[in-house]
């Protein structure tokens, strides 16, 4: 058994979305209780080219570390009201956390 096997799993949310969503996304992330996030100016190409003009600025990445319930309430979400309305991406990964305790949700419903 390793240290890293001792290590409880969380999920990494990311959420790339178009600028104009940036304090929607900020409105759902307090309501479905992310224990907490970090908002990063990215821009990049892909399949329908560079997106972003100087008048829609940089897209916005979101990152959450979160428990499997607030992850799937995220992610329900941000399919029900912007994935496929908005040049936006949504998907997550598991990870492992040395200090659990900050991404824990005792309050979820």
């Amino acid at each position: 058994m390793s240290y890293l096997d001792d290590m409880p799993r969380f999920y990494k949310l990311t959420l790339v979305v178009e600028r104009v969503l940036e304090d929607r996304i900020l409105r759902e992330l307090r309501e479905l209780r992310a224990p907490g996030w970090t908002v990063v100016e990215v821009h990049g190409e892909g399949r329908s080219g560079v997106r972003a003009s100087e008048f829609e600025g940089k897209s916005l990445k979101f990152e959450s570390i979160c428990n499997a319930d607030t992850a799937e309430r995220i992610l329900r979400r941000m399919s029900e009201r912007y994935l496929g309305r908005y040049s936006a991406i949504a998907y997550a990964e598991e990870v492992r956390v040395l200090r659990p305790a900050p991404f824990s949700d005792p309050a979820a419903p």
